[in-house]
């Protein structure tokens, strides 16, 4: 019984192994494939559902706000225009509790500022110059505005 030599067995292996391996490699590749695929999809999904839980926060979070603007300025106070009883009543809200870090303030017809939540008398400064004040003056509607991002007002 002969033994055969170590070049043929390696030319055996090599005819047997090298196949089993390509398809191995295939395999793997598809595997792979398909995992990235479903993970992209995956991902795709968690973020929409967070991006869609996101949106109903922020929904409720300013329709909780609009609600105590409402209930504030349907009060006695605002509805008279008393000056010195929306000071009392701003102060007394706590404004940056319920999600006004600058505060809650209140301006006259005319474009004043009359009160605020962020000083106890709050200067007459002239607001109607604005453009956006100015819109809302013009309209006769009330408005509820916040202050654009970056602007402090001294």
């Amino acid at each position: 019984m002969g033994y055969a030599s170590p070049s043929r067995l390696a030319a055996r292996l090599a005819r047997v192994l090298i196949p089993v391996i390509v398809v191995l490699c295939a395999v793997s590749a598809l595997l792979i494939w398909r995992d990235a695929r479903t993970g992209r999809a995956s991902v795709t999904r968690e973020m929409h559902a967070s991006a869609t839980a996101a949106s109903h926060n922020l929904d409720r979070f300013l329709r909780e706000r609009f609600r105590l603007l409402r209930a504030m300025a349907s009060s006695p106070e605002f509805t008279d225009a008393d000056g010195a009883g929306i000071n009392a009543q701003l102060r007394a809200v706590n404004a940056a509790s319920h999600g006004f870090a600058g505060g809650i303030s209140w301006v006259d017809g005319r474009g004043v500022l009359r009160a605020s939540s962020a000083t106890r008398s709050p200067p007459d400064v002239f607001l109607a110059n604005r453009r956006s004040i100015n819109v809302v003056l013009k309209s006769r509607i009330s408005y509820v505005e916040s202050v654009p991002a970056g602007r402090q007002n001294r």
